[in-house]
């Protein structure tokens, strides 16, 4: 039927009769049995088109309008009950609480810093020789003075005792030429102007013998490597007979009953760093040893990473032993008065923003706090309003998953 409409309607067809009725010869007979096959071919194309609209959009367009009901319905059920405002129809929550208090904080500032001994030589000889005795190994403690290590003397002594001998000689020559002066013994030179004395000796190498003999003991005394004060022995490679020159760095001497730790702080956080501040130090390595330090050194100057260099100096006990270049913890802490102080445990994120329950009449009631400072265990807290009072009971367990109004009960602490 609608084949017929659509081939009735065409204007194909219509031109096809007009054709017959006007010029109906042969020629316009066959052309106009063509273009009847055609318009019936249109027309079964176009019926084909209109069945598969049918078949395929009338479905998705009714699932589309299912979908767009359904979105909306739960958009409005979850518009109508928020995060906030929900109230727990179950049992009451068990919590622990604790008491707000209002006083001092101690503010904390944290930060890593290195180890270095206070006093650090590195010790090299003077010449070049071999090493001919060494009393010493790395991490050995040393007393001030006592011998380190020695090249081969041997040379050095008979450069010393020829030295010597040539000083003698000179003094006979020196001698001589005072009797030629009329001076018979050396306690008469008082006799003699300074400037002729000083002539005499040179033209006798007394004074040139002297200073050979100086060179000669000094050079002897640079052969022996002494500590120059206690401590322990670092960056020793070379063994005993081993060829050493004067360039070449020995051992390293650490003081290793006094260091002192370096670290950085923030141009924001220099409030907390004065000389003669008190610090605590923790090695990373021994959790469990805090060190008390002192603040020796503030370097004026905020680098390119915006930070400040800072040196204190360990008090170290006698059973604590620490090497250079150890990494270590170092805690600044700072008195801060008028605080409301809770656990960290207190404080709970609610969309984002940081909130705390307190316990009132068998109910959890939030309140929204911003965190001013902060120490290991405690915040310091600055409500967003008037409602904070000294003494209320802030809830300090169980408040993880806590809502507005929930119903709670409150239990000793364990």
């Amino acid at each position: 039927m609608i084949s017929l409409l659509f081939y009735i309607k065409s204007p194909m067809c219509i031109h096809i009769i007009l054709l017959r009725r006007f010029f109906y010869v042969a020629w316009v007979e066959k052309y106009c049995d063509i273009m009847l096959r055609l318009a019936i071919f249109e027309t079964q194309k176009n019926f084909v088109r209109i069945y598969f609209m049918k078949l395929f959009l009338i479905p998705s367009l009714a699932l589309v309008l299912f979908s767009c009901v359904c979105t909306s319905c739960t958009n409005a059920t979850s518009s109508e009950v928020p995060e906030e405002k929900v109230k727990s129809s179950a049992e009451p929550v068990e919590i622990e609480v604790s008491v707000l208090t209002n006083g001092s904080f101690s503010k904390q500032v944290i930060s890593n810093g290195k180890l270095y001994p206070a006093r650090r030589a590195v010790l090299h000889f003077q010449g070049a020789g071999q090493l001919a005795e060494l009393d010493v190994a790395n991490g050995q403690l040393v007393k001030k003075g006592e011998l380190i290590a020695a090249l081969d003397q041997s040379l050095l002594k008979l450069r010393l005792e020829q030295a010597q001998a040539v000083v003698a000689k000179a003094m006979i020559e020196m001698q001589d030429n005072l009797l030629s002066a009329g001076v018979s013994e050396l306690r008469d030179t008082i006799k003699l102007s300074k400037e002729k004395f000083e002539n005499i000796k040179s033209r006798s190498g007394y004074t040139q013998a002297k200073l050979s003999l100086k060179q000669a003991r000094q050079e002897l005394a640079q052969s022996v490597l002494v500590a120059p004060f206690s401590g322990v022995v670092a960056n020793l490679e070379k063994q005993q007979y081993d060829m050493v020159s004067g360039s070449d760095k020995f051992c390293t001497l650490l003081d290793d009953r006094h260091f002192r730790v370096e670290f950085s702080l923030l141009e924001m956080e220099l409030s907390s760093a004065r000389a003669g501040h008190q610090v605590k130090v923790s090695p990373f390595s021994m959790p469990d040893v805090e060190l008390d330090a002192k603040i020796t050194e503030v370097n004026p100057v905020v680098d390119k990473h915006g930070l400040v260099k800072v040196w204190a100096e360990i008090e170290l006990p006698q059973d604590v032993r620490l090497f250079e270049g150890q990494n270590a913890r170092v805690t600044l802490q700072q008195s801060v008065v008028n605080q409301w102080v809770v656990p960290k445990e207190a404080v709970v994120l609610r969309s984002n923003q940081e909130v705390v329950f307190m316990y009132e009449d068998g109910l959890a009631k939030w309140y929204y706090v911003n965190i001013l400072h902060e120490n290991e265990h405690y915040y310091a807290i600055k409500g967003r309003d008037e409602g904070l009072r000294e003494g209320m009971q802030v809830i300090v367990a169980n408040n993880m998953n806590l809502a507005h109004d929930a119903r709670v009960k409150m239990i000793e602490h364990r």
